[in-house]
């Protein structure tokens, strides 16, 4: 009998496996979708579908050892490619990483708390290097979706900052609309992933007095065109971090 229960277990447990490689694949598929509908261009989906690469930061998927930080330092590492930055200022700021209860693909939140607050801006950047190991040169579209909660609400900025070798600095950035919801798709221009030093994904937040902000999941795809020219294509953008 022992043997036999065990054995039900075993099959229980390579069923729920199997189920839940089945959802991965779906979720990958669907995340496509929502990306692709960001940009206005579902048809294209299918046939981008082998060169887009996917993302999403250690923060909110590995335990830091130190879930939380009072008064945290600006140029906090946190985790494997993240980072959190700050301008100059007085008050509280408490940085807690904190489980998620509900089911959902990102095991952890990251949460900003503040009091008193003068400095400004606060940002949480991420590496986004990993993402180049999977594409090819051409014209690159880096799509981003999350769900980030300020309360109350806060202005925010997403930017993509990038560097080739021999090359200054380029970045692209956007402001989504404050409904907690991130869906927004950045035209980086003509790359060369051999070329890449540096490329980051910064969530840059202009926040003053008392709140909080909850980034709860945060996802990246880079969609490559191939076919395009490599001519110099638009001009390059450049900003400064408030």
């Amino acid at each position: 009998m022992p043997d036999s229960a065990e054995t039900l277990r075993h099959a229980q447990a390579q069923e729920l496996t199997l189920t839940l490689r089945a959802l991965q694949r779906r979720l990958n598929q669907t995340v496509d979708e929502l990306c692709a509908l960001v940009a206005g261009q579902v048809g294209e989906v299918v046939a981008l579908q082998a060169e887009a690469a996917h993302w999403e930061p250690a923060l909110l998927t590995l335990p830091l050892p130190v879930p939380v930080w009072p008064q945290p330092a600006s140029g906090l590492a946190l985790g494997p490619g993240s980072s959190f930055y700050v301008g100059e200022h007085h008050g509280m700021l408490q940085l807690v990483q904190a489980p998620r209860s509900q089911d959902h693909m990102a095991r952890y939140t990251c949460n900003l708390n503040f009091a008193d607050f003068d400095g400004g801006w606060m940002s949480l950047a991420f590496d986004l290097r990993s993402l180049l190991r999977s594409v090819s040169p051409g014209r690159m579209r880096l799509m981003v979706l999350g769900d980030c909660a300020c309360t109350p609400a806060q202005s925010l900025q997403v930017k993509c900052n990038w560097r080739q070798d021999g090359a200054e600095p380029k970045s692209r950035q956007l402001a989504p609309d404050a409904t907690g919801a991130l869906q927004l798709s950045l035209d980086l221009g003509w790359i060369d992933p051999a070329q890449l030093k540096t490329m980051d994904l910064h969530l840059i937040f202009t926040v003053a007095g008392r709140g909080s902000i909850s980034l709860r999941s945060l996802q990246a795809s880079l969609v490559v065109d191939t076919d395009t020219d490599t001519g110099g294509g638009a001009s390059d953008v450049f900003e400064e971090t408030p």
